[in-house]
């Protein structure tokens, strides 16, 4: 609570816990049915916009991984909440998504952000009503909107092609450049195999 109220954004929860599965509301890709789950959404104070987040100890999710077919998760959680938001929040808009990291309870900021550019305050004598959204982050983690649709619309086609290499049995890391073809911050080494990575 102390860190909600001493928060930077000009960002306000607004759900919890919305859920993708065959009880309450399916999310597909290419009639790939998946199960997940977005811990929290939060909205901009004029009600227009959301952004998702996620919790997590750890800090993944940047922009920097996602274009190396590293992380999957926040523009899975994206895409899932683009599917239905006309019919759940109408008039809203979907701006990105981003990582609540909790380390411990001194440790608590949002991070990793995967989100619209003209959304970010770049100093936090910047926040307002326009650029609500402040984390600290210049390098990664915010695109322009065109960039941002592209790279979401392009995380889409990798997973199809990927599940179609499973079914194939033609799963074969690397599936990423040489330098990053290490076990430990691959999100494939789960069903890969050790013995598949160089």
């Amino acid at each position: 609570m102390k860190n909600e109220q001493q928060r930077l954004d000009l960002l306000e929860p607004f759900q919890a816990n919305l859920k993708f599965d065959q009880a309450e509301r399916t999310f597909a890709i290419n009639g790939i049915v998946y199960t997940l789950e977005i811990d929290r959404i939060d909205q901009t104070q004029d009600g227009r916009n959301l952004i998702i987040y996620y919790y997590n100890s750890a800090d993944l999710g940047t922009v920097e991984r996602i274009a190396k077919g590293l992380d999957f998760k926040l523009p899975l959680q994206i895409r899932a909440l683009q599917s239905c938001i006309d019919e759940l929040y109408p008039g809203k808009s979907l701006i990105g998504a981003g990582t609540y990291l909790v380390k411990s309870y001194r440790q608590i900021k949002k991070s990793s952000y995967f989100a619209r550019k003209e959304f970010q305050a770049m100093r936090k004598d910047k926040v307002s009503l326009e650029t609500p959204v402040f984390s600290g982050q210049r390098k990664y983690g915010f695109l322009p909107q065109a960039n941002f649709k592209h790279e979401v619309d392009r995380i889409q086609q990798n997973i199809t092609a990927i599940h179609r290499f499973i079914v194939d049995g033609r799963f074969h890391p690397p599936v990423c450049a040489e330098k990053d073809q290490t076990c430990f911050n691959c999100s494939f080494v789960v069903f890969a195999g050790k013995s598949n990575c160089s």
